[in-house]
């Protein structure tokens, strides 16, 4: 699997291991640090990992990571990286050098089976088939607007907390 930012890339081989290139400014990378690298470049601190799907975004990067035992149908949500929109997940946190679990989803024993990235917001899809947002609300992106007025964020405001899009518990199966 493979998946390009605007000035990164990343790729998932086929024994699970993540490896990144490219421009690291933001920890963007997972390395560690700021640097760039033309070739690619296995994480260090995930390489006893297994990942199972990585999506790259202009600042951010997301991975999914197998939790064993497990089958690989869903795995803990790592993101790394700048968030200074909230897109990591991380509450106020917004340089992350290293693939860092989102706390909300461990706690929860909330396990990830897809996601998707824009360039401030992230989604993420549960093994229970919820849908998750966090980020920018720029446009209404994450589609929360009752949690997210609770919170008295409006519609260009961001949040670094996870939480599901409203209303489609009512839409049924498929």
């Amino acid at each position: 699997y493979i998946s390009c930012g605007m000035n990164h890339s990343a790729v998932i081989t086929r024994e699970g291991g993540l490896l990144t290139w490219g421009e690291g400014s933001g920890g963007r990378l997972g390395h560690g640090d700021n640097a760039s690298h033309s070739e690619p470049k296995r994480i260090e601190s995930m390489k006893n990992d297994i990942c199972l799907k990585v999506e790259c975004a202009a600042w951010h990067t997301t991975a999914i990571v197998l939790v064993p035992p497990l089958t690989g149908k869903g795995g803990w949500l790592f993101t790394f990286g700048s968030g200074y929109k909230g897109q990591l997940g991380h509450g106020n946190e917004v340089l992350v050098y290293k693939p860092k679990p989102i706390d909300y989803f461990l706690d929860n024993r909330k396990l990830i089976v897809d996601i998707a990235v824009g360039l401030n917001h992230t989604a993420a899809i549960t093994l229970d088939n919820e849908i998750w947002t966090w980020g920018s609300n720029q446009g209404c992106a994450l589609g929360r607007e009752e949690a997210l007025e609770e919170q008295e964020l409006d519609e260009d405001s961001w949040t670094g907390i996870p939480g599901p899009i409203e209303g489609l518990s009512d839409w049924g199966k498929g």
